[in-house]
């Protein structure tokens, strides 16, 4: 162990001799990366080793974690990653350990780039400086923030990380069309961030490719993917070894990649290297297959992720992020298996019970699945006929508002056929599958998100009550102007913080935040808001807004977004504002909502629940060494239930235990009731487990818990 890591310190890396370039590029900025559960791993490994907290490892990693190293050709599993995080953690001369992430794909996979550095130790006499290892990390995590995948590559093998990335999302997606197209998109990273293969090339390029090369003179543009490929195919006859070098990744998502890259070769001519440094978007298109490329000098890096916001904008299938919710995937997805030509898989995301519920003047309509199906199936059938969809606004998890558009051709070659956009409601079952359906014409805009609103808030009114109550008392009172009634859904000493970059600051006080409301009315007596994006929480609730009105003649038009905190008395008494552009804080804010009080992140947990969750985890996985391990020699466990009613010491406790370990575990609950202190905690378990001869049983009982100064 203590040989592996001095060598990672001490050796250099044997980097490849670079040809020549021009001058030094700085580094673009990267849009913001998505959070999510694999984010979540980062973030408890840092803290675990700032801390210094070798008991965090046990719940850091899952008991059937993998660990793929690239770098030493070597895989392991929990007990090594364990030892070997133990041993920074343990290592004096650790000085810190952090992860940069470069990327994320849906709710469990992140690629990061992870550096590790100590301050300069002596071995054998011979003294070691300051050092730093950056490596590349690809983490699959669970939805407890635990890591259940991790490869790990050499800081100079970024394009192997993001083929990856692209391939463990695609393993983790269901069969289907929505597979094969994230196989698709894998297939297609290899070919444009790998050694250059021209069959490979041929074979992940669109017939109908477009490559817009934006610098000048505009030498790689092309009109279609075998143009492209015999672009490549020219350039390997000038230079053999012309390859691309990925130095860095700008967006990476399922529909399109910006990287920094630059192509190198030896010019066979002259025998001289050379190096163009560039920004590359990728845009992988419905089967997968790269669509489109733009092309820019690395030096222009803002025009690039300008252009990736365009064509993000304006693409119905880019995700609505950061308000993309089940309903809306399942409204892109309908679509995505409709133009891909997947009836079954039209078919399979129709719930059972559906209806359909069509609204518009000219063609009223109700009717369930089957008949929906029918009628579906006629436009299906329509030649070259594709739907695009555009998401406008999300309510919780289940409800989602659209605009689409519906093109094909009049059979036997009679002409465009188009149906004039319109506005459609999405609303899903648990299962992600749709259940409702609900049709408006644009002019119903109001209609709309009256409906999308009446349904929210008759499911949301079970979830969160209290909340929901707290939300729903507000529009009247602000669209009549009644100010008393406004003011009265604000506790007294409610507190506004303002994070826009021309907002208002800070205000304390239900008169200082009034005043701002009339404020703007007077400026402007045609005020109205709108939510696009609502979400709610166990203590408050997420809005993207939008405030409209006109003044001196003028319209106009104000989105933020605003993260509102319920006090046990139901009333407002914290607001969090933020422009459109900080969503990452907004939705940092309102996690903080979201997390039930006994598991918020570093509040009430302490080593006590931390102790007792690591125990409970090895009894679900029957593991009897790491079930005792946490168990001090000095352990008196006593039984108050009416049917036990024992006082053991430790080797009376596990032998009490171990019988129960032989039987079959089942489903397995924790909850935090209290804590006092760091060492004291009570915890509600619930668990299930099975015996051949008795059949299954259920276990529920509360447990206070106390460990000593090692925890």
């Amino acid at each position: 162990k203590g040989a592996t890591l001095l060598a990672e310190r001490a050796a250099p890396a044997e980097a490849p001799v670079a040809p020549p370039v021009a001058a030094p590029v700085h580094a673009p900025r990267r849009r913001p990366v998505r959070p999510n559960h694999a984010f979540e791993e980062m973030r408890r490994a840092e803290a675990a080793v700032a801390a210094g907290d070798a008991r965090a490892l046990e719940t850091l990693y899952r008991r059937d974690v993998e660990i793929v190293d690239h770098q030493f050709g070597i895989t392991y599993g929990y007990a090594e990653i364990v030892e070997r995080v133990r041993a920074i953690i343990e290592d004096p001369t650790e000085s810190a350990f952090a992860h940069e992430p470069l990327a994320s794909l849906g709710d469990s996979l992140a690629l990061c780039r992870m550096r590790s550095t100590a301050s300069g130790s002596t071995a054998h006499g011979i003294s070691i400086g300051a050092t730093e290892v950056p490596y590349l990390l690809v983490i699959e995590a669970d939805e407890m923030g635990s890591a259940r995948y991790i490869e790990i590559f050499g800081d100079d093998k970024l394009a192997d990380a993001v083929v990856r990335l692209y391939e463990r999302h695609a393993a983790q997606q269901p069969e289907g069309s929505g597979r094969a197209r994230a196989a698709a998109v894998a297939h297609a990273a290899i070919a444009v961030m790998r050694p250059i293969d021209l069959d490979r090339m041929a074979a992940a390029f669109a017939p109908d490719l477009r490559m817009t090369d934006h610098r000048v003179p505009a030498t790689w543009s092309a009109e279609s993917g075998a143009e492209l490929v015999e672009h490549f195919r020219r350039h390997l006859d000038l230079a053999p070894d012309f390859a691309p070098r990925i130095d860095d990744v700008l967006v990476l998502e399922p529909r399109a990649l910006l990287a920094r890259i630059t192509y190198v070769g030896t010019a066979r001519d002259s025998g001289g290297p050379f190096g163009n440094q560039t920004c590359v978007l990728f845009v992988f298109g419905d089967d997968g297959r790269v669509s489109q490329i733009d092309c820019f000098e690395a030096k222009h890096a803002a025009e690039a992720l300008a252009r990736f916001d365009a064509l993000a904008e304006r693409s119905p299938e880019t995700p609505a992020e950061p308000f993309d919710n089940t309903a809306s995937r399942a409204d892109r997805s309908l679509f995505e298996r409709f133009n891909a030509r997947d009836w079954s898989g039209i078919e399979a995301l129709a719930a059972p019970d559906l209806v359909f519920d069509e609204r518009r003047r000219l063609l009223h309509n109700t009717c369930g699945r089957e008949v929906w199906l029918e009628q579906f199936r006629v436009l299906f059938d329509v030649p070259a006929s594709r739907f695009t969809t555009k998401p406008l606004a999300t309510r919780g998890e289940r409800l989602a508002l659209s605009l689409h558009r519906f093109e094909g051709e009049v059979a036997g070659g009679g002409g465009p056929l188009a149906i004039d956009d319109h506005l459609v409601l999405h609303e899903v079952d648990r299962h992600g599958r749709i259940v409702a359906i609900v049709l408006f014409d644009l002019e119903d805009e109001d209609a709309a998100y009256t409906e999308l609103d009446a349904r929210h808030d008759a499911s949301e009114a079970e979830l969160h009550p209290r909340v929901t109550a707290a939300r729903m008392a507000q529009p009247r009172p602000y669209l009549e102007r009644d100010w008393d009634a406004f003011a009265a859904t604000y506790a007294p000493d409610v507190v506004c913080h303002d994070h826009r970059l021309l907002g208002w600051g800070t205000l304390r006080g239900v008169d200082g935040w009034m005043r701002t409301q009339q404020a703007l009315v007077e400026l402007a007596p045609d005020t109205r808001v709108r939510n696009k994006h609502v979400a709610a929480a166990e203590h408050g609730f997420l809005v993207s807004a939008l405030i409209s009105g006109t003044r001196d003649g003028g319209a106009f038009e104000l989105a933020f977004l605003r993260v509102s905190e319920i006090d046990a008395a139901g009333k407002l008494c914290r607001l969090d504002l933020y422009d459109v552009g900080d969503a990452d804080a907004a939705l940092a804010r309102f996690a903080e909502l979201a997390a039930p009080a006994e598991t918020a992140p570093g509040r009430f947990e302490n080593a006590a629940s931390r102790a007792w969750r690591a125990v409970n985890e090895a009894w679900g996985a029957r593991d009897l060494e790491c079930f005792a391990a946490p168990h001090a020699a000095d352990l008196r466990y006593r039984d108050h239930r009416r049917l036990f009613q024992l006082d053991l010491d430790r080797a009376g406790f596990l032998d009490f235990t171990r019988p129960l370990l032989t039987m079959r575990a089942g489903d397995a609950s924790l909850d935090l009731v209290a804590t006092r202190g760091e060492r004291l905690a009570l915890m509600h378990s619930v668990m299930t487990m099975e015996d051949e001869t008795v059949g299954p049983s259920t276990i529920e009982s509360l447990m206070l818990i106390e460990t000593d100064e090692h925890r």
